[in-house]
């Protein structure tokens, strides 16, 4: 069965000496990447947040859990995180299963099972 999942990129403020048209000079080339691996079929979408409240944002790719798993070992993906990572402060990828109340049920489900069955768990 194929999961779906979000890999959650968030940021925060621009770091200090690179200049705001650096970084988004360096996000609109991330955005570009995304793009085309959505026209590729390789993600089913991004959505990006910018706060209202403080300098952060964050960037949700959605797709196929192993798709997306991969996507953060290939040489390209790593370029644009290194060039995030190079403009931002607290450049933060969490890969997340789920999509869904139930896909989230499952996977909670999943590991509670595995510590029951290990005996670690009433």
């Amino acid at each position: 069965m194929t999961q779906r999942g979000a890999m959650v990129i968030t940021w925060g403020a621009g770091r200090p000496g690179v200049p705001p048209t650096k970084g988004m000079e360096v996000f609109g080339k991330a955005l570009e990447f995304y793009d085309e691996l959505q026209k590729e079929g390789r993600i089913a979408g991004y959505r990006c947040y910018a706060s209202t409240t403080r300098g952060a944002g964050s960037l949700i790719v959605e797709g196929e859990l192993s798709t997306l798993a991969q996507l953060l070992c290939e040489e390209e993906a790593q370029k644009q995180l290194a060039l995030g990572d190079a403009v931002v402060d607290d450049l933060r990828i969490e890969l997340c299963v789920g999509g869904t109340a139930d896909d989230v049920t499952q996977y909670y489900m999943t590991g509670l099972q595995a510590v029951t069955d290990a005996g670690l768990a009433d």
